[in-house]
């Protein structure tokens, strides 16, 4: 048999739309003093699997951190209604087909629809800022016209003018020469055009005057910059082998290394998947500086219109 059960209050029905009516109605079900110790998001994904013979045959330990999911509930409750509406049994997010309509619903609750509402909380954070009252946010901010960095778009070269011939040199002796370029090319305000948050698969980048920000998938933020550094780094080790005071053979050495690591890098997927990491890790690094630049930019710019999506 099955039913659903409120896990606050032990509320039980059989039908699903009667336990959506429950979870809507505007007076708060009797707390059941044995969950109090649970989050608002998995008291409503708990509530949503179903008993079946008396068990939820399901393991919960993944939900500990979710929270996007009860500030959409009534978003959830609607695609599941949908689903029972329409005996459809194809996920709307990723399109995975299942063989029961009560698979689906599960897979929603517990993959698909935090992971798509955690994707679009940058996109709500810009949609935000562009509705912010602008006077009132500045005089907040207390914002410096004359600071205001002179962004570079993440499609063009970083500006390297800070990094001084002794950080070039280091890089040449250095085994981590990508890293420790891109640590020092962070280090100028003008090349924060990244925005990326922790375990997501997207971030933010600085387009253009028009564009603005627009979103990007991590992996292609990372193959972007490797490309990048790869080019810097070649062309730095290049100038110094025009230098009399340094050993070309080694120089030449260490071009072949860096090539060597950008081929491993596009042709291994082990390493490709550690890069992406260790990449997106120092751009986090970084992420408090970047979202003030872009508060920043975006204040400053306010009569061109902000395309959070990119469109």
């Amino acid at each position: 048999m099955l039913y659903y059960k409120c896990i606050k209050c032990d509320y039980q029905k059989k039908n699903f739309r009667d336990m959506k009516n429950h979870i809507n109605i505007k007076k708060t079900c009797i707390n059941n003093i044995k969950y109090f110790e649970l989050s608002n998001d998995e008291i409503i994904i708990m509530t949503l699997i179903p008993y079946i013979n008396n068990k939820q045959d399901t393991d919960f330990s993944k939900i500990k951190n979710y929270k996007y999911t009860y500030k959409n509930k009534n978003l959830l409750l609607d695609v599941l209604l949908y689903i029972e509406k329409t005996n459809t049994k194809i996920c709307k997010y990723c399109s995975i087909k299942f063989n029961k309509i009560q698979d689906l619903k599960k897979h929603i609750i517990l993959e698909c629809f935090e992971k798509e509402m955690e994707k679009n909380f940058m996109e709500n954070d810009l949609i935000k800022l562009n509705n912010l009252n602008y006077n009132n946010t500045i005089n907040n901010l207390n914002i410096n016209s004359n600071n205001i960095t002179n962004l570079i778009p993440f499609d063009e070269n970083w500006d390297l003018s800070m990094i001084t011939e002794l950080d070039k040199l280091n890089l040449i002796w250095t085994q981590v020469s990508y890293t420790k370029l891109l640590k020092n090319i962070l280090k100028n305000n003008n090349n924060l055009n990244v925005i990326i948050d922790k375990n997501k698969e997207f971030g933010l980048v600085y387009k253009n005057n028009f564009d603005k920000y627009i979103k990007m998938e991590i992996a292609e933020i990372v193959k972007n910059s490797m490309d990048k550094l790869h080019k810097n780094l070649v062309n730095i080790n290049e100038d110094f082998k025009n230098n009399i005071f340094y050993d070309k053979h080694i120089l030449e050495y260490k071009i072949e290394d860096i090539n060597k690591k950008y081929d491993n890098y596009n042709n291994d997927q082990h390493i490709k998947n550690a890069l992406n990491k260790y990449i997106s890790d120092i751009f986090v690094s970084k992420k408090d500086d970047s979202m003030q630049i872009m508060r920043d930019f975006l204040l400053n710019n306010e009569n061109i219109e902000l395309s959070p999506y990119g469109y």
